[in-house]
């Protein structure tokens, strides 16, 4: 049992229910859909603040999430019927542990439905309770919602095309939607596999790797470009994007017990290009091109003026706190926290937040719709503006 979800669960009392989702797929690769699907899933299930959740479902404590990877055999094969390459197991759990990375309460499962059984015997004073997490276009092909039962619960996030469908196959089997055996979650945005595939295809055929690069980090095909004002969200796919926070912490997580690793000369893994800079865990380095990995390297800059390369994994999000500024034209210095990623003002709360307030980011890597997830001093949790928050 992997040691990452260790302290969640030391530090909570006996008897606690624990919710585990659990899903399991190609990823080929990993996308910004799949682990959206697990916030969500987690959301509902702990019962976040504006989040629907069935009337009769437990109370939990906490919801861990697992990743199960299918095989290179299976992968390949369907992969191979569309004309296409697959990336390797290896690989493919290497890109989970990155996308996951930012979520202590998410891991990679090696041997899949495994993990429950590990986990009732590592915590036995502990209720585990599993989750299987499926899309919607899986569980309408598959009829799913006919097999739910308090012993074998299924979670499901709605997708374009399919998410009323299985809302009919609810009805039509007459399955109780209070009852926190089968969960219909949002609809979210269709970030397939597939689609990323498509977008890398398409890039390598048509573009020049300089030209690629420039239009990731510049002008308006950047991935942070914020929906345009006059469109609305009936009139437009929700964005998803990340956000570029420059401020990233060094954290190697090693077995061996090093606890730092080398700045290199270039972006090249090997020992060859290791500079004479050590840096070590706990040290906060910025990053020069957020959204540019080579080699699974990211370029940096150190405290003290040193620039070199340093391993992808070792990096994560340093800053959760960022400061409020509207820069309105109308003198209003102010802005609206909001119930649901919709920039609406249909959706806009009680809760003003001042100009120079300072914010916590819940899920700094997920922007959708151009609105953030945020937390308040006072607790409260809500949704703001992308362009309002600036690092404090």
């Amino acid at each position: 049992m992997s040691v990452k979800v260790a302290p969640l669960l030391d530090r909570l009392a006996d008897g606690t229910r624990v919710g585990v989702v659990t899903m399991l797929g190609s990823l080929c690769p990993v996308t910004l859909g799949h682990t959206m699907s697990f916030v969500k899933a987690r959301d509902i299930i702990l019962g976040a603040p504006g989040v629907d959740r069935p009337a009769h479902l437990e109370t939990f404590g906490e919801v861990l999430g697992y990743i199960s990877l299918n095989g290179d055999r299976h992968v390949g094969a369907k992969l191979q019927q569309k004309g296409e390459l697959h990336i390797d197991a290896g690989s493919r759990k290497h890109l989970v542990g990155l996308a996951t990375a930012d979520y202590p309460w998410m891991d990679l499962e090696t041997d899949s439905g495994r993990t429950i059984h590990t986990l009732r015997e590592g915590w036995p004073k502990l209720t585990f309770i599993e989750f299987v997490m499926n899309g919607a276009d899986d569980v309408v092909k598959y009829q799913k919602y006919r097999g739910a039962t308090k012993n074998q619960r299924f979670i499901v996030m709605g997708r374009p095309g399919y998410t009323d469908q299985v809302k009919q196959g609810m009805v039509d089997f007459k399955v109780d939607a209070d009852a926190g055996y089968f969960i219909l979650g949002p609809e979210l945005p269709d970030i397939s596999s597939s689609a990323v595939r498509n977008a890398f295809r398409t890039l390598a055929d048509s573009l020049h790797p300089d030209v690629i690069q420039w239009c990731l980090l510049h002008g308006p095909y950047a991935p942070q470009a914020a929906v345009p004002a006059a469109a609305t969200p009936a009139a437009c796919a929700p964005v998803v994007a990340a956000l570029a926070l420059p401020q990233w912490m060094v954290h190697c997580r090693a077995d061996d017990g090093v606890n730092s690793t080398s700045l290199r000369t270039r972006a090249d893994p090997s020992r060859d290009y290791c500079s004479q800079d050590t840096v070590k865990n706990g040290v906060t380095v910025e990053v020069l091109e957020p959204r540019i990995t080579v080699n699974g390297m990211v370029r940096v800059r150190l405290a003290g003026k040193q620039e070199g390369w340093l391993r992808q994994e070792v990096l994560h999000v340093a800053l959760s706190q960022w400061m409020v500024h509207r820069r309105a034209a109308d003198g209003v210095n102010c802005t609206a926290l909001r119930t649901r990623a919709d920039p609406s003002r249909d959706y806009c709360n009680q809760d003003l937040v001042n100009n120079g307030a300072t914010v916590e980011v819940l899920e700094p890597r997920f922007a959708v719709n151009g609105l953030v997830r945020v937390r308040l001093v006072g607790k409260q949790e809500g949704w703001l503006r992308q362009e309002v928050l600036h690092l404090g």
